[in-house]
């Protein structure tokens, strides 16, 4: 009897495939969920990103154009965007065709009572970016857009020592006379007429050692500035007239950011002490006005209060007068 040997069989011949399915991995609602969480975030990231750009490009300094129309219109400023237009839209002859046009941020608002201002691009006759352009962020009256031309400072005149005390001494009789009008000497305006004098001499000497002392840079125009509120130039002065101070001109564009960059930190300075001195002594001041207020206030119900009795008083001795007289009857 013959036996025939058999191979044995293969495991691979009886394993199945695994199952790929989303069933298999899962419930689809879990899928959907997980996916639009996604997209959220993506989003969120999104949009928070879009804010951070437009606020980058917002605040980030751009270049000073200025713009010269066919008119002969000349526009300074910043472009804030450009945009694409059809002709029907502004109420003129369709023609079907968009136009580009672009808003410049001209500012100057006291000048020319607008902030922006839109301009054709086929209007166009030339674009240039001014080296010396400058735009000067104000709290009152928004921007101001302008090209340095010249610096202006002013030099005011130093008071000698004689002339402050001259002036304290004017000071301290003009307060006499007029806290003591009927008790004023004989011969007090002729005192007074003789201070006045001595102050003008006084100050006409120290207006001519001024202009003889004052130092002229190179390329500068230097005019005085008199009491009387003319302007002279040196050349012209003959020492009449009181001199207040100077205004020494510099033109160009250099020299007037040269001495830009040299007075702004002193400018800054004052304008923080200022504001500090607001901050502080201005509301303390307030606190002690509102206390001020509450006391006078109570002070005048007290004293409304004392003028009732003081009526009701008056009305019980009419009343009593009244019965008197009808006893006497």
């Amino acid at each position: 009897m013959e036996h025939q040997a058999t191979e044995p069989l293969s495991n691979k011949a009886f394993r199945s495939k695994p199952r790929n399915s989303l069933s298999a991995h899962g419930e689809p609602m879990i899928w959907i969920t997980g996916g639009a969480l996604c997209l959220c975030l993506f989003m969120i990231i999104g949009l928070l990103g879009l804010v951070v750009w437009q606020g980058l490009t917002s605040f980030w300094p751009r270049p000073i154009v200025q713009i010269t129309t066919l008119s002969g219109d000349h526009h300074l400023g910043i472009q804030s965007r450009e945009e694409s237009y059809r002709v029907e839209d502004s109420g003129l002859e369709p023609r079907g065709e968009p136009r580009m046009r672009r808003m410049i941020r001209t500012g100057n608002y006291e000048l020319t009572n607008t902030h922006f201002t839109w301009v054709d691009d086929d209007q166009i006759e030339t674009i240039a970016w001014p080296e010396w352009a400058v735009e000067v962020e104000r709290q009152e009256w928004g921007r101001f857009y302008g090209v340095l031309a010249a610096s202006l400072h002013r030099r005011d005149r130093p008071e000698s020592p004689r002339e402050r005390d001259l002036r304290n001494v004017r000071e301290l009789l003009a307060d006499f006379a007029q806290s003591h009008p009927g008790e004023l000497p004989a011969g007090w305006g002729e005192v007074q007429t003789g201070l006045d004098e001595a102050m003008r001499t006084l100050s006409g000497a120290e207006s001519k050692r001024f202009a003889n002392d004052l130092t002229v840079p190179a390329g500068a125009r230097v005019e005085f500035v008199l009491e009387s509120g003319e302007r002279v130039p040196p050349e012209e002065y003959t020492g009449e007239g009181i001199i207040l101070g100077a205004e020494v001109r510099r033109p160009g564009a250099a020299a007037a950011m040269a001495q830009f960059e040299l007075d702004f930190p002193k400018v800054r300075a004052g304008v923080e002490s200022v504001q500090q001195l607001q901050k502080d002594r201005i509301g303390a001041i307030n606190a002690r006005m509102e206390a001020a207020r509450l006391d006078l206030r109570e002070l005048e119900l007290e004293l409304s209060h004392e003028a009732d009795l003081d009526e009701e008083v008056a009305r019980l001795v009419d009343v009593q007068r009244s019965l008197y007289e009808l006893g006497q009857l």
